[in-house]
């Protein structure tokens, strides 16, 4: 029995008029409406923020859409939230969706937050005896104290924020939409924010969110939309799309260990010559493993298919911890490929001189001026707790 996708986009378009020769003012309304000048035609100049967009959200998924400033993301939520409605194609959502998408979307500036928790709650379907029930957790996560009594006109960015989040994500939704509001607020709320949807995720609420943070896109969401231009440009898991789409515009919005070092070195926009079909990391009794322990063996077999002639391809392998810290880089010159033929190729690390952490293990293929192909998997090292500290495991006497 196949699963009701939660979310559905079916060649979905959205479309933006606007006329050169609109009036900018009230005066110029005025001006234009009793001018003797004879009228040009009006010249319509229009915005497709989307088009011809499809994709599905399953129950329970984390779906993260990625690309540019003005790349449709924040457009494809607020159709999402029926905020808009789509101009082509059509748009199916299945249960009580909660949206996050703008600081203080609606709420009365002249309510005070106690009032406007009444009022957002209802809308978003939960009568009053349900808001009472968790109104004082509601008022405990936003910290909002004794200004929860306050006029939210006179709420600082940072206290819209946290009203806002708190109330999305107490009424217990089907669906929780995220914009890139998360970016707003301290240091603190921010992680808490994430602390929640962590939780919310491992109850099976289904989540779309927008983020340029790579960090928090590879760590929440399970799958990705690309959008570029208002159009889809990739779908699929995190593993396969987040690298495309960090080595292709260069890492403009994120610093971390997808940013190339090599100057002059491009991506090339069509399908990669070499592509990865499985990559596997084995411990020493060759068990498939995302878990291993220092000083043990971790190997890497990677396995792909050669579409096109390439120009001495090579293929890098690299680990990295966080989002900067680079541990190892190493390449080593393919085979000649032969279109159409799949190969494998594996990499050992004997004895892994790693202390306890979490790393990520990079690979790409590269040719003499191209980007072809690049993924990621990550990986842990666990060890016995001891005094030391830092990321490689260094034997050492003491006298």
């Amino acid at each position: 029995m196949s699963i009701e996708p939660v979310i559905e986009f079916r060649g979905v378009g959205k479309r933006f008029d606007f006329s050169a020769d609109t009036p900018q003012s009230v005066l110029e309304g005025i001006v234009s409406t009793f001018s003797r000048r004879p009228r040009t035609p009006r010249k319509r100049d229009d915005l497709w923020a989307l088009r011809d967009v499809g994709f599905q959200v399953l129950p329970g998924q984390c779906m993260g859409l990625i690309g540019r400033n003005g790349s449709g993301k924040s457009t494809a939520l607020k159709l999402i939230a029926r905020i808009l409605r789509p101009t082509t194609g059509r748009i199916v959502v299945r249960g009580r969706v909660s949206a996050l998408l703008e600081l203080g979307a609606g709420f009365h500036h002249d309510l005070t937050g106690r009032e406007n928790i009444f009022l957002n709650a209802s809308v978003l379907g939960l009568s009053q005896r349900d808001v009472e029930a968790c109104l004082d957790s509601i008022v405990d996560f936003s910290e909002l104290g004794d200004f929860v009594d306050m006029p939210v006109k006179h709420y600082s960015s940072g206290m819209f924020m946290r009203l806002g989040f708190s109330i999305a994500v107490h009424v217990e939704p089907d669906v929780l939409i995220v914009d890139e509001i998360l970016a707003v607020g301290d240091q603190s709320f921010q992680e808490k924010c994430l602390k929640r949807i962590y939780s919310m995720k491992e109850q099976g609420t289904t989540i779309l969110i927008v983020s340029h943070n790579a960090r928090t896109v590879r760590d929440i969401c399970t799958d990705l939309v690309w959008l570029e231009q208002g159009q889809m440009r990739a779908s699929g898991s995190v593993n396969e799309v987040l690298p495309q789409y960090v080595a292709h515009y260069d890492l403009e919005q994120v610093t971390g260990p997808m940013k190339r070092e090599r100057e002059g070195l491009t991506v090339g926009n069509q399908r990669p010559l070499i592509q990865f079909d499985t990559i596997t990391l084995t411990n020493n009794n060759h068990e498939t493993t995302t878990c291993f322990h220092t000083g043990e063996m971790l190997q890497a077999t990677i396995t792909y298919t050669t579409h096109g002639e390439l120009d001495a391809p090579r293929l890098e392998v690299a680990i990295y911890h966080d989002e900067r810290v680079l541990v190892y880089r190493d390449e080593r010159p393919l085979p000649p490929p032969s279109p159409g033929k799949t190969s494998t190729m594996s990499v050992l690390f004997p004895a892994l001189p790693l202390l306890p952490e979490v790393y990520r293990l990079q690979t790409a293929v590269y040719d003499h001026t191209h980007l072809i192909t690049m993924r990621e998997h990550n990986f842990t090292v666990e060890g016995d707790t001891s005094a030391a500290t830092g990321l490689i495991a260094i034997p050492t006497k003491w006298q």
